[in-house]
C-alpha cells in the first residue's frame, strides 16, 4: 500500500487531479474577480478620487480570501472532474481491472488534496492575510465613512475616534468589556489639522449612554500650558462597548501561524477570543473537509461508463457536494453562535461525511 502511494500510476492521477484542479480554481477567481469588480466600480461611481489601478489593486489584494473561502469546493469540483474524466477515457476501468482497489485510489487523491491544505496554511495564508489587510484598509480610506479603528495589543487597548472637525487617541492600560471599566485610560485630543491640542488622563472610565464617563481625570490643554483636575467628568463618544467588541482586528487578517499568540494577548486584555478559535479550528478542519468532498467525489464517480444514469448520478454528487459545504457554514455559524461546542461546530461535517462514504464505498467494495 505504501509503495503504491508513490507509484507511477498513482503520480498520474495526482498530477491529473492537480491540472484539473488549477483550471477549475483559475475559472472560479476569474468569475469571482470579474463580480468583484463591477462591485468595486458601483461603489466608486460617486468617488472621483478612486482610479481603475486601485480598484485593480482591490480586487488582486482579495484573491485569497476568495480562495479561502472557496478552496473545499474547489477541490471536491476538481476531484470529480478528474475523476469523471478518467472514467470516460477508461482509465479507471483499467486501473480497477488491474488490481487496484478503491481505497488505494482513495488515497492517492487523499495525499494530493492534504499537499494542497498544507501548501494553503504555510503559504496562502500568511501572505493572504497580509494582503486582506491591506485590502481593509484601502477600503476603509476610500468606500467606508467610519468613525473609529482599534487595536488590541499586550499594553492594552488602543482607540481612534474622529468626532467632526476632532479627533482622539484613546489608550487603556487596562479595561473589561463585561463589566464596563477601563482604568488608567488616556485621551489624546488633535484637531482637523492633525495638531495635538490636550489630553485627558482618568483613573477610571466608564462608557455608557454615548458618553464617556471619567473619574479623577487630569485634563492638559496645549492653549493654557496648564493641568486641572476633575473629581468626574463626562465627554461624548462615538463608540459603544459592542462596536469595540466588533471592529477588534478580523480573524482573516492574521495568519494561521499567529492566531495561537493572539488569543493569548486577548484573553489577557479580556476580550472574547471565541471567534479567533473558532477561525483557527477551521482552517485546521478545512483539510478534513476537503477530504471527506474527495471520498464524496470517489462515491459518484466509480460506476460504469455504460450506465445510462451516469449523468444524472453525477449531477447528484455535485448537488450533495454544494449542500454539504453549505452545511458546513451553518454549523459553523452554530459554533459561533454558542449553540454547539467549538470543535464539533467545525468538524462534525467532514466526520460524518467521510464516515458515511466509507460506509457506502465498503457495500460497493463488498458487493463487487
Amino acid at each position: 500500500m505504501t509503495f503504491f502511494l508513490v507509484s507511477t500510476l498513482n503520480r498520474y492521477f495526482c498530477r491529473y487531479f492537480l491540472f484539473w484542479f488549477v483550471v477549475c480554481l483559475a475559472v472560479i477567481l476569474c468569475i469571482v474577480s470579474l463580480f468583484e469588480g463591477i462591485e468595486l466600480l458601483r461603489r466608486a461611481m460617486a468617488k472621483p478620487d478612486v482610479s481603475l489601478s486601485l480598484i485593480g489593486e482591490m480586487v488582486l489584494l482579495k484573491l485569497p480570501s476568495h480562495i479561502n473561502t472557496l478552496l473545499p469546493f474547489v477541490s471536491f469540483f476538481a476531484s470529480t472532474l478528474s475523476l469523471w474524466r478518467l472514467n470516460q477515457n477508461n482509465e479507471l476501468l483499467v486501473a480497477r481491472a488491474a488490481g487496484l482497489s478503491v481505497w488505494q485510489l482513495i488515497g492517492g487523491l487523499n495525499i494530493a488534496v492534504l499537499f494542497l491544505h498544507v501548501v494553503y496554511l504555510v503559504v496562502v495564508n500568511p501572505i493572504g492575510a497580509a494582503m486582506i489587510g491591506r485590502y481593509g484598509r484601502l477600503e476603509e480610506t476610500f468606500f467606508s465613512k467610519g468613525s473609529h479603528s482599534l487595536t488590541v495589543s499586550v499594553n492594552g487597548l488602543w482607540l481612534c475616534e474622529n468626532k467632526g472637525q476632532e479627533r482622539s487617541i484613546i489608550h487603556a492600560k487596562n479595561f473589561d468589556l463585561n463589566k464596563n471599566w477601563f482604568e488608567n485610560i488616556t485621551f489624546y485630543n488633535f484637531d482637523k489639522d492633525g495638531q495635538f491640542t490636550g489630553r485627558h488622563d482618568a483613573k477610571k472610565a466608564i462608557l455608557e449612554d454615548g458618553e464617556w464617563k471619567l473619574t479623577g481625570v487630569s485634563l492638559w490643554s496645549k492653549e493654557s500650558e496648564q493641568s486641572q483636575f476633575y473629581p468626574s467628568l463626562s465627554r461624548p463618544a462615538t463608540v459603544s462597548l459592542d462596536k469595540i467588541e466588533e471592529n477588534y482586528a478580523a480573524p482573516e487578517t492574521l495568519s494561521f501561524w499567529k492566531i495561537p499568540d493572539f488569543i493569548k494577548t486577548l484573553k489577557q486584555t479580556g476580550l472574547s477570543a471565541r471567534r479567533y478559535e473558532l477561525y483557527w479550528h477551521k482552517q485546521l478542519a478545512k483539510g478534513g473537509l476537503m477530504v471527506s468532498l474527495s471520498f464524496l467525489a470517489v462515491l459518484f464517480c466509480l460506476y460504469p461508463k455504460r450506465y445510462r444514469q451516469g449523468s444524472s448520478f453525477l449531477g447528484l454528487g455535485i448537488l450533495c457536494g454544494f449542500m454539504i459545504y453549505f452545511l458546513s457554514d451553518i454549523v459553523y455559524a452554530l459554533g459561533m453562535a454558542e449553540k454547539i461546542p467549538m470543535i464539533l461546530s467545525v468538524w462534525l461535517i467532514p466526520l460524518v461525511t467521510t464516515m458515511l462514504s466509507i460506509a457506502y464505498l465498503l457495500h460497493i467494495e463488498h458487493r463487487s
